[in-house]
C-alpha cells in the first residue's frame, strides 16, 4: 500500500495564465475537478498540484479543494464541476439526479480501515449488538458497512436500534454515553475512542474493496472533453509514480496539505489502499466480488433502494467508462517521468 500526504498550498511550480501564449489560453481544454481535502486516498492530488502535473500542452485540470465533502458532491450534481472525487455509493445514488450524469473512470482507493464500527466495552462480540442503539448516517457508506456487518453475523437490521446521525454527532453522542455503538469514518472514530473501554469491532478492512472511492466525470465532460479526462487519469498515476520514486518529499507535501500531526497522518494513510492500473482494469470489468465495481454497484443499489434513497434500481450499465484508463495503459504507462 502506498503511503500518502497532502498539501493545501497552491502549487509553487504551476505556470501562471500570464505566461501562457494567447493561442494556448484560447484553445485550452479545461476540466474542473473537485476533491475533499481530508480523505487520505485523495492526498496524491496535492502532489499533482505541487509538481505541476495538472497542466500540459493545451489541457488544464483546475483542482478545487473542498472542506465539505457534500458540497463537492452537490457541485458535480448541479453541473458546476466536470469531475469529482467521491465515494462510489454516492455515485450510484446521485447518477440519475445529476444534471449532466456521472460516469466512473477511475478508482482512486479502497477504504481499508478508515471506516469503523466502535462499540462500548460491554459489547464483547458481534452477537452482542442485538437490541443495541447504533448511531449511523442513514444511507451513507457507514450505513452500508453496518449492513455488511449485520449480514456477516446473520443478524437482521431490525434486530438493532438505529439512530440516524451524522458521523461527528454520532461520535459525540457515543462519548456522552447515549449510544452503544457507532459507525463512522476518519477522523471521527478517534473522537469515539475517547470513551473509556471503547474499541473497534469491525472496520472496512474486514470487507476489502467494499468501500471504493472513485473519480466520477459528468457525461457531458466525457463527451466534450475526452482529452482532458484522459489527461486527468494520466495525472493521477503520474502522482502515484512520483510518490513511489520520491517518498520523503511526497510525504512532506501531503503532510503539509493534510494539516495533521505525524501520528494521525500515518494512521489515516494506513487506512486506505491505493489501486494500481491493473487493479483499476479489474475493478472496471465484470466479476462476482468487491474487486469489481459492477458487483459493488449491485450491492450498493440494493442497499440504497431498501434504505429508501432510490425509488427503484438504477440502470448500472452506463455507470462506468474504462476508455480513459485503457488509453493510459496503452499510451502512457511506464512513461510517467
Amino acid at each position: 500500500m502506498l503511503v500518502l500526504t497532502l498539501s493545501c498550498a497552491p502549487s509553487r511550480f504551476l505556470v501562471s495564465k500570464q505566461t501562457l501564449a494567447p493561442s494556448v489560453q484560447e484553445t485550452a481544454q479545461v476540466l474542473q475537478l473537485g476533491c475533499s481535502r481530508d480523505w487520505a486516498g485523495w492526498w496524491p492530488w496535492a502532489i499533482a498540484q505541487e509538481q505541476a502535473f495538472l497542466e500540459a500542452n493545451e489541457i488544464k485540470i483546475e483542482l478545487q479543494w473542498f472542506d465539505d465533502y457534500y458540497a463537492a458532491l452537490a457541485a458535480i450534481a448541479e453541473g458546476t464541476l466536470d469531475a469529482n472525487c467521491q465515494v462510489f455509493n454516492d455515485t450510484v445514488e446521485m447518477e440519475s439526479r445529476s444534471v449532466n450524469g456521472e460516469v466512473v473512470v477511475l478508482v482512486t482507493d479502497y477504504s481499508s480501515g478508515n471506516d469503523k464500527i466502535i462499540v462500548t466495552g460491554e459489547i464483547a462480540s458481534p452477537a452482542a449488538l442485538k437490541h443495541k442503539h447504533i448511531g449511523v448516517e442513514r444511507g451513507k457508506l457507514t450505513d452500508f458497512l453496518l449492513t455488511l456487518v449485520l449480514e456477516k453475523v446473520g443478524m437482521k437490521r431490525d434486530a438493532v436500534k438505529i439512530e440516524d446521525l451524522s458521523t461527528i454527532d454520532a461520535a459525540t453522542a457515543f462519548v456522552a454515553g447515549k449510544l452503544d455503538a457507532i459507525v463512522v469514518w476518519q477522523p471521527d472514530w478517534l473522537v469515539a475512542l475517547k470513551r473509556p473501554g471503547s474499541r473497534e469491532l469491525f472496520s472496512s478492512k474486514d470487507f476489502s474493496g467494499s468501500i471504493p472511492q472513485v473519480i466520477a466525470v459528468s457525461q457531458t465532460a466525457l463527451n466534450q472533453k475526452m482529452d482532458a479526462v484522459q489527461f486527468l487519469v494520466k495525472s493521477w498515476f503520474k502522482s502515484l509514480h512520483f510518490i513511489n520514486q520520491n517518498p520523503d518529499l511526497s510525504r512532506e507535501i501531503m503532510l503539509t496539505h493534510s494539516q495533521l500531526s505525524d501520528a494521525k497522518f500515518e494512521m489515516f494513510s494506513q487506512g486506505i489502499h491505493l489501486l494500481s492500473v491493473d487493479e483499476n482494469i479489474r475493478a472496471l470489468t465484470p466479476g462476482n466480488n468487491f474487486d469489481h465495481l459492477g458487483f459493488t454497484a449491485q450491492k450498493a443499489a440494493q442497499f440504497l433502494t431498501e434504505a429508501g434513497l432510490l425509488a427503484e434500481q438504477p440502470n448500472l450499465t452506463t455507470l462506468f467508462d474504462d476508455r480513459p484508463l485503457r488509453a493510459y495503459r496503452q499510451n502512457d504507462l511506464g512513461r510517467e517521468s
